[in-house]
């Protein structure tokens, strides 16, 4: 039952199989009238007439019909029948007339069609029908004219057309062609290059005794275009070698057959065609007189040439030529072999092979029956046995004179670590140089035998031993030692890569094993990530404390090579600020900080001398100096000399005046230091005790109200407020603001009682985004608090500002920063008379002062020197920008700007400045810079208006402004106020 089964399966397949082998009947139909139409006399089934039809499964897919009995007419309708049809032939007698061409444009899968006898005319616009997938084409034995639409209008790849009588080409073509693969039989003329852009190979066979005398290559533009002149076996009606051949510098390949050209005393000149690739199979060749060549030359002449009468290819670089079996009896005794890659004369009788030979690159002499070698030859003999014994018997009974061969090493060799070559020269060092180990060393020759250069691998070291060896297999084989060295290291640039915090490190010759890599940055060692190209060394973390304004020394072994160098990226020239710090007489030895700007971390560059006397330098910073010293008794007028590599800075101490101790403060060496809850030049203005400010929780604005009674029993209201208004970028070299930032939104937080914090940001004129942070502390008694390498007293009844910039984008290093704050105050009088006063100057050698009085009431505000920069001690300055009087009825209100001058920074900024109430123990009208005048009320004219402005060091380590309210004779009521932006602009303060 089973075997029933799987009878009956396979019976299903094979019918089923043969259904799908089976032609339509549409097809065989129209296979059947063409067969009858040229006497084929084809039977079914038609899918075995392989040699004729190809199926594929029920489709006809080829036909070819190249022999009929009876010449006839294609019956172009029963094509319509086969639209399957990839290729069609159709050979010798088979007509194709104009309505098989019409409906080849129904033939959509068409790929290739071959006419090998075409008698018929040819429509005018042939290719127009064609269809689009129709790639190759041959039209042969045509005797019509081709139109030029066979070219422009299909999209034929592969086009041949032979030419009989009276068949012609068009002139040219006026559109672009897609013809890549171009064969033609052709007569005198041809057609002109132009438009055809895709064309990589020109075939071209001569007419029997048809002149050919088209010049016209040059219009070939297409690169890399191969051209070739096939064989004839014609020998009259030549004519001589086109002239356009010699301008069409595109050709890379050159093909010159049998029977085409007359080379009688010819000059063929291709020596504007580089790099070409040319064969001449014309004996006739060796009719020429002379053949000049470019660069890059492959000349194959394969035709029985006998002698050469044109010498000079020898003499033209980088040929290779083959001349295999081309009866050559001799070859030049002198020529530019060295310019020779290949030169085969193998199967030729040449017996004489001068020493000149000996420069070319590669060679084959066998079977030439050699009699006379020269020893490069001889000494090669079994290194190469193929190329120069075989059909040369006589050379191996030659024998090689080892003292012919010679080698000169070239003394201290030194090559890059990422390898490099060095040059021997000799005479007769064989073809091949090897190594001890019979390895063939990697090298080139520049002077075959003469001079090469030999190739090392990347390395590093010195003094490495090496061994050249010659002529390994041969039996005269000889070494010759010698030893080499890598170049030490450079060092070029350095560079901190932002997005992963890593230090890069550029130069030469750093090798690529860190293994034999030290880096010392300070006298500090590092450890090394990678090594890149032998020229990038790359650490994980940046060793530099910051990235600009920088001076360092870098150290660099590698394998015991070092360099040494400075990396000079300052900003400014070194500078030590007065005063200078004070010296401690005796014998010592005593350490001293000396503090300045665009100084070092790396102390190992710096040295620093007072007087004659050398100060050892401990340590270093971008702002700072510290030395040991010894044995100086006096500093007066003692100069002071800092070397920091190539710079240097010349100073000298400046005797300051001597401290004078008052009733409220006392002298500490030579500073006056006052007494708590005094303050002042003098320490005559007394702290007034008021309880904290009023806390603003939309800006960092501090408001003061409290009621104060003076010595003479006075009491006097007064309220305080004091704000951070704007920011402003500021070209240095003409004081011009380029950028200005106006405060509106801050953030508010409660640190605790008494502390407060406020945040915002700023952009810069980029568009930079730059945060500040503002904390505000009240201290109701007295404290010492650490600013930079300072110890501040604040005293009690101090409102202190601590202000942290981020990272700003400046638009250049020499720009700096305004940070601006404003203070308003308003006083009601009815005094008979009133006096103000305002004074800035120094307060002793690290502090200025600003100092407001009106009559017994005074606003002092005092400001340390210093700044915290990139976190450095930095040098700084206040400025008062302007006073703004802005009465109102009977009350006298003042107004203040304070400029806090900020150099310029990178990565952040700390300022500290704080503020206090004071007495002023005497009235302002003792001063005679005082302004006094009588109120309205006693018959004279209102108050003056004072107004103050109240520096602020934006970089100081701390400002305290102090407010004195006196009353004199009546009760005063006294507000400071904040000044608000909006109203400073209509004040053209701004």
């Amino acid at each position: 039952m089973c075997r029933l089964k799987g009878l009956i399966l396979c019976y299903l397949i094979i019918c089923i199989f043969s259904i799908e082998c089976q032609l339509p009947t549409s097809q065989n139909d129209a296979l059947t009238a063409i067969s009858n139409a040229f006497s084929l006399g084809w039977t079914q089934p038609y899918c075995d007439i392989t040699s004729s039809i190809t199926c594929s499964g029920n489709k006809v897919v080829a036909l070819k019909i190249v022999y009929t009995i009876i010449p006839t007419y294609v019956p172009a309708q029963e094509f319509l029948s086969l639209p399957n049809l990839r290729e069609i032939e159709f050979g010798s007698g088979i007509g194709v007339n104009d309505e098989f061409w019409d409906v080849l444009q129904s033939l959509t899968v068409l790929e290739s069609l071959i006419i090998q006898d075409h008698q018929e005319s040819l429509p005018n616009d042939l290719g127009k029908s064609f269809p689009s997938s129709l790639t190759n084409f041959q039209l042969k034995s045509c005797q019509n004219a081709i139109p030029s639409t066979l070219f422009t209008k299909t999209k034929i790849q592969t086009l041949g057309i032979s030419l009989i009588e009276l068949g012609s080409f068009p002139g040219n073509i006026d559109l672009p062609s897609q013809v890549t693969q171009f064969s033609a039989t052709v007569r005198d003329s041809f057609i002109d290059g132009a438009f055809f852009d895709q064309l990589r190979e020109l075939s071209l066979t001569p007419t029997d005794s048809i002149q050919f005398k088209y010049d016209r290559f040059s219009t070939f533009t297409t690169s890399q275009l191969s051209i070739k002149f096939l064989d004839s076996i014609r020998t009259s009606g030549l004519y001589s070698f086109p002239g356009s051949i010699y301008m069409a510098t595109n050709i890379n390949t050159l093909s010159i057959g049998d029977g085409w050209f007359n080379f009688q005393d010819a000059v063929l000149n291709f020596t504007a065609i580089p790099q070409l690739s040319l064969t001449i199979t014309d004996s006739n060749i060796n009719t020429v007189q002379n053949i000049l060549f470019g660069v890059g030359i492959s000349l194959q002449i394969d035709a029985s040439i006998g002698n050469l009468n044109f010498m000079n290819i020898f003499q033209n670089a980088n040929q290779m030529l083959n001349l295999d079996s081309c009866e050559l009896t001799e070859i030049p005794e002198n020529g530019a072999y060295e310019n020779i890659l290949l030169l085969n004369i193998k199967d030729n009788q040449v017996h004489t092979i001068s020493d000149d030979f000996c420069k070319v690159r590669s060679f084959d002499i066998s079977d030439n029956g050699v009699t006379s070698a020269p020893q490069c030859i001889i000494c090669s003999k079994n290194t190469f046995p193929t190329r120069i014994l075989t059909g040369n018997t006589m050379i191996s009974s030659m024998i090689c004179n080892q003292a012919s061969i010679t080698l000169t090493l070239p003394t201290n060799i030194k090559v890059p670590t990422r390898g490099g070559s060095f040059t021997i020269t000799g005479n007769n060092m064989g073809w091949r140089i090897y190594k001890n180990t019979n390895e063939i060393w990697d090298s080139d020759a520049v002077i075959p035998n003469q001079q090469y250069a030999l190739k090392l691998d990347p390395g590093v070291g010195i003094d490495i031993p090496f061994t050249i060896r010659l002529y390994a297999d041969e039996i005269h084989k000889s070494d010759y030692p010698g030893t080499f060295s890598y170049l030490p290291p450079s060092i070029g640039s350095n560079q901190v890569i932002t997005s992963t915090g890593s230090w890069v490190l550029r130069g030469s010759n750093f090798g690529n094993q860190t293994t034999n890599c030290e880096v010392t940055i300070a006298s500090s060692a590092y450890s090394v990530g990678l090594i890149f190209e032998h020229d990038t060394i790359t650490f994980p973390m940046s060793p530099l404390p910051y990235n600009q304004d920088i001076i360092f020394k870098v150290w660099v072994n590698i394998a015991g090579q070092q360099v040494v160098k400075i990396i000079d990226k300052l900003i400014g020239e070194p500078i030590l600020y007065q005063p200078f710090p004070q010296l401690d007489n005796g014998t010592g030895p005593y350490h001293v900080t000396f503090y300045g700007d665009h100084l070092t971390f790396d102390h190992t560059i710096v040295s620093l001398k007072l007087g004659t006397l050398s100060c050892q330098v401990i340590s270093s910073t971008l702002t700072s100096v510290t030395c040991s010293y010894s044995n100086i008794q006096n500093t007066k007028d003692l100069s002071v000399e800092l070397n920091i590599a190539s710079h240097i800075f010349k100073g000298a101490y400046v005797t300051p005046s001597p401290c004078v101790p008052v009733p409220n403060g006392y002298c500490q060496g030579n500073l006056l230091v006052c007494n708590q809850g005094f303050t002042g030049p003098n320490c005559t203005l007394q702290i007034i005790i008021v309880p904290p400010p009023s806390v603003n929780n939309t800006s960092p604005s501090t408001n003061t109200t409290d009621t104060t009674t003076l010595p003479d029993g006075t009491k006097v209201t007064h309220t305080s407020l004091i704000s951070i208004v704007e920011i402003k970028e500021i070209k240095s070299i003409n004081n011009e603001t380029i950028h200005k930032y106006l405060f509106d939104t801050w953030h508010y937080l409660n640190i605790s009682e008494n502390h407060y914090q406020y945040t915002s940001n700023f952009t810069s004129l980029d568009k930079q985004q730059t945060g500040i942070k503002v904390d505000i502390h009240w201290y109701d008694t007295p404290t010492n608090i650490t600013f930079g390498s300072q110890i501040i007293q604040v005293q009690a009844s101090t409102l202190k500002y601590n202000i942290i910039l981020d990272k700003y984008n400046f638009q250049s290093p020499i720009n700096s920063l305004q940070l601006i704050m404003s203070a308003k105050f308003q006083v009601s009088d009815e005094s008979d008379e009133s006096c103000s006063l305002i004074e800035f100057g120094e307060e002793n050698q690290n502090y200025d002062y600003f100092r407001m009085q009106y009559n017994n009431i005074g606003l002092y505000g005092k400001f340390i020197r210093l700044a915290l920069v990139d976190n450095r001690t930095t040098q700084i300055s206040n400025t008062i920008l302007s006073t703004n009087d802005m009465n109102d009825n009977d009350d006298s209100t003042y107004e203040s700007l304070i400029s806090i001058n900020v150099p310029h920074y990178y990565q952040n900024l700390f300022l500290d400045p704080d503020f206090s109430l004071l007495i002023d123990s005497e009235n302002a009208n003792t001063n005679p810079n005082a302004n006094c005048k009588s109120n309205a009320k006693s018959g004279l004219t209102r108050i003056q208006k004072i107004g103050i402005i109240i520096g602020c060091s934006v970089f100081g380590v701390c400002l305290i402004i102090v407010s004195l309210f006196i009353l004199y004779k009546h009760n005063i009521t006294f507000k400071v106020q904040v000044q608000k932006v909006i109203k400073m602009k209509q004040n053209n303060i701004l």
